[in-house]
């Protein structure tokens, strides 16, 4: 399972720099639905540390140049915004929980176009 995770990080990576930030948050967001399949040993002792590496790469994939220390440090904080996003998706009885899981995809975005303001074109 973590090996179609990296799989599907290390697509994602090379096609950053041609998606918008949008479309780059919300599949950064499906892809952690795989987490949700995975058992706790595996996912504590492989997940947290390989899809923080892959996601800071696709970070930088998306805006060259941007350092690594930052990539890993905006990977922590979209990691924990799609762990929240997670936790809605499990509460079925849970009104809205697309709207919300949405709007956590839109947070993420916003976070990194802040972040990367003057790194990039925006798209």
């Amino acid at each position: 399972m973590a090996e179609l995770l990296a799989a599907d990080l290390q697509q994602l990576e090379a096609r950053a720099a041609g998606i918008s930030t949008t479309v780059l948050v919300e599949e950064l967001f499906g892809l952690l639905r795989t987490e949700a399949r995975m058992d706790e040993p595996t996912r504590r002792a492989t997940f947290r540390q390989m899809v923080r590496r892959h996601v800071a790469a696709v970070l930088r994939a998306f805006s060259p140049g941007l350092p690594a220390t930052t990539a890993t440090d905006m990977a922590v904080l979209l990691l924990q915004l799609m762990k929240a996003a997670s936790a809605l998706i499990d509460e079925e009885d849970l009104a809205g929980r697309t709207a919300r899981v949405r709007e956590l995809a839109a947070l993420g975005a916003h976070y990194v176009d802040q972040r990367l303001e003057n790194r990039r074109t925006r798209r």
